[in-house]
């Protein structure tokens, strides 16, 4: 069994940049990824305002701070460095074949051989 530390997830938008904010707050390390560094900066900018929305309601896990936890998201445009230390990645891509295809062959092709893709 995987002693799962570090998430990827990949695609950065509405299911992305979700997933990412409540794998952080299940205390994982989250590298969220996708093809534009504009895409990544605007979910990576979602997953903050959630935060700070749920640490201004005390509705973070305790002690933890909204800093704290985005101090364990990474942003990427590169999925081939990303998921290189990577235990598990989540796909959350727009919902085509090829995008998907690719995703899936790049994780493949350069993922540790313990992470669950």
């Amino acid at each position: 069994m995987v002693d799962i530390k570090n998430v990827v997830v990949v695609g950065a938008g509405q299911m992305g940049h979700g997933i990412a904010q409540m794998s952080l707050l299940a205390g994982y390390n989250v590298t969220l990824v996708d093809i534009k560094d504009d895409f990544v900066n605007k979910g990576w900018s979602k997953i903050e305002e959630g935060m700070k929305k749920l640490e201004t309601k005390g509705s973070l896990p305790e002690g933890a701070t909204a800093a704290g936890l985005m101090a364990k998201c990474k942003k990427s445009t590169d999925l081939a460095s990303a998921i290189k230390d990577a235990d598990i990645m989540i796909e959350a891509v727009v919902e085509r074949m090829d995008v998907k295809k690719e995703v899936f062959k790049t994780a493949g092709e350069n993922a540790p051989s313990h992470c669950i893709l």
